[in-house]
């Protein structure tokens, strides 16, 4: 009985509680649902908006830096100054060489006209030097000589400004040369054990051309060539060229032209005369060996060609070149 009765007690005690959790939870179904949808819309609304203005505050304090990069261009006047004024000086370059890679076809003189030759009032070479003269109407000259073991052979060579120098030497034993402008320059030394030297002349005046074996004793031939530069009219893109070339001899042309144009070349007399092309960098473009008078072809790169043309008769004999370049 006893354990009955405390039983009952423990479960009205349950029941009370039951119905005091019952009451405690009626205010939450007291609660419009439409109320909470709409807390729920204006919560979320309150979101979409706060997230629509982030955006814009953000670019808006990235912009705001953006009017001190403005400035920039202002201040860098001065250099944009200076290098629009830099092209303008590397362009007087080709107006007092255009053999020096002009930005386009050298337009000047027509051709034909004599090689230049040297002032009539050149002095006297220095001491121990010898002067280096062409022929009338020729281009290149052949010396025959021999220099004694450690020492040195001295010539002078008068070359106007931008005319190119073909400088070589044959011999029994190497002959080395040494080259230096009329101011003293050295463009090439016996230390660099050349044979042969090609470039433009940088200034006018007389030339030293130097011959040593060295060590050794040689008998030596310095073949020195100065090519006549031949220069289009305005406008045009051919002209004809006359020359005399001695018996087995030749005569050198220069002439400037664009990478892709086409250049053709006619000698009127193909059974005394060959030709041959070279780029001035030493780059063939016809070979001596390919015995022809008249050639076309599309040019490698853009700069000053050399074209000879050689006698192959055992007589001088004058010759006319024909030449296209477009």
């Amino acid at each position: 009985m006893k354990k009955t009765y405390l039983l009952s007690i423990t479960l009205i005690i349950i029941a009370m509680l039951g119905l005091a959790a019952c009451k405690t939870a009626t205010p939450y179904p007291d609660v419009d649902p439409a109320s909470q949808t709409q807390v729920a819309i204006f919560a979320q609304a309150t979101l979409t908006k706060y997230a629509e203005m982030q955006p814009t505050q953000e670019p808006a304090e990235v912009e705001t830096p953006m009017p001190t990069f403005t400035l920039i261009p202002e201040e860098s006047e001065v250099p944009g100054e200076e290098s629009t004024e830099a092209p303008a000086e590397v362009t007087e370059a080709p107006t007092e060489a255009p053999t020096e890679a002009p930005t386009a076809e050298p337009t000047a003189v027509p051709t034909a006209i004599p090689q230049p030759t040297s002032p009539a009032d050149l002095p006297q070479p220095p001491s121990g030097h010898t002067r280096i003269s062409f022929d009338t109407g020729t281009t290149n000259k052949t010396v025959t000589d021999t220099v004694e073991a450690n020492q040195t052979k001295r010539y002078v060579l008068w070359m106007a400004k931008w005319q190119i120098m073909d400088i070589s030497t044959s011999a029994d034993n190497a002959a080395y040369i040494s080259v230096k402008t009329p101011s003293g320059k050295v463009l090439v030394g016996f230390p660099n054990r050349w044979i042969w030297y090609r470039d433009f002349a940088q200034e006018s005046g007389d030339y030293v051309i130097e011959v040593s074996g060295i060590a050794y004793k040689s008998n030596f031939n310095l073949k020195v060539s100065v090519p006549q530069i031949l220069q289009f009219e305005k406008g045009a893109s051919s002209l004809k060229a006359l020359a005399t070339v001695p018996a087995n001899g030749s005569h050198e042309f220069s002439a400037w032209a664009n990478q892709g144009q086409t250049m053709r070349l006619n000698l009127n007399n193909s059974e005394k005369f060959i030709l041959s092309v070279m780029h001035a960098d030493g780059t063939e473009v016809l070979r001596y060996d390919a015995k022809l008078a008249s050639a076309e072809f599309v040019l490698p790169k853009a700069g000053t060609y050399i074209i000879k043309v050689h006698n192959i008769s055992s007589e001088a004999l004058s010759v006319e070149l024909s030449l296209e370049v477009k």
